[in-house]
């Protein structure tokens, strides 16, 4: 039972990585390899694993499935939402728009977003 025991029997014998299962492995080594087996139906871009396919298709179809409470922006990556977050660390200087309850980090930004409104 590895998923407690943080035992991790495969290691890379080109840099001595060492992983919990043979698959991780097996994506691992294709850093060294430079293999990039999954290829993108659109433009024809190629990563070493499906999850990078599966984030970069998202540029193409539009799905943005990350969407900040506070103002409304919303991300295609999990990262990038989770890096956004952190402009609204201190929310208790933010505006707030009286329309939508979306919160602003500046008068400015407020002002860009009530054009929303009325436009």
């Amino acid at each position: 039972m590895l998923t407690h025991s943080g035992e991790r029997p495969f290691s890379c014998e080109v840099c001595g990585s060492t992983f919990k299962y043979k698959y991780y492995l097996g994506v691992h080594m294709r850093k060294h390899t430079g293999e990039r087996p999954y290829a993108c139906e659109f433009c024809g871009s190629t990563f070493k694993d499906k999850w990078y396919l599966r984030i970069h298709v998202r540029k193409h179809s539009g799905e943005r499935p990350y969407m900040c409470n506070h103002c409304g922006q919303s991300f295609a990556a999990r990262s990038a939402f989770t890096l956004h977050l952190k402009k609204h660390s201190n929310l208790s200087q933010c505006v707030q728009c009286e329309y939508c309850r979306l919160s602003f980090p500046t008068k400015f930004k407020l002002k860009e977003h009530l054009k929303t409104h009325f436009s």
